[in-house]
């Protein structure tokens, strides 16, 4: 029996946005994440989440799209959505 070594590679996610609203019944809830993966690569992650009244959430539905740079990240086919343009329009591209 021998001794296996394993490389491991660890990427450090850092959140550059997040939104999380929930509709007027309260009974659903719409996640927004715009992360930075640390080597030049950005992910977007959309969340729904079924809400009840005792408190609890199911995920519903999930997409994550990827992009090489931050003009593609401008350009994402999320960024049609009510969430999304509320990124396009935050202090983040100012600070860029």
């Amino acid at each position: 029996m021998g001794w296996q070594l394993f490389k491991r590679q660890v990427i450090i996610m850092v959140v550059l946005f997040e939104n999380i609203n929930k509709n007027k019944k309260g009974n659903k809830k719409f996640i927004l994440k715009i992360l930075d993966n640390s080597n030049g690569n950005y992910v977007v992650i959309q969340q729904v989440f079924a809400c009840f009244p005792d408190g609890g959430e199911v995920l519903q539905s999930e997409k994550k799209e990827n992009f090489a740079s931050l003009a593609d990240l401008r350009e994402g086919e999320y960024t049609r959505t009510r969430q999304g343009k509320l990124f396009i329009r935050s202090d983040f591209w100012t600070a860029v």
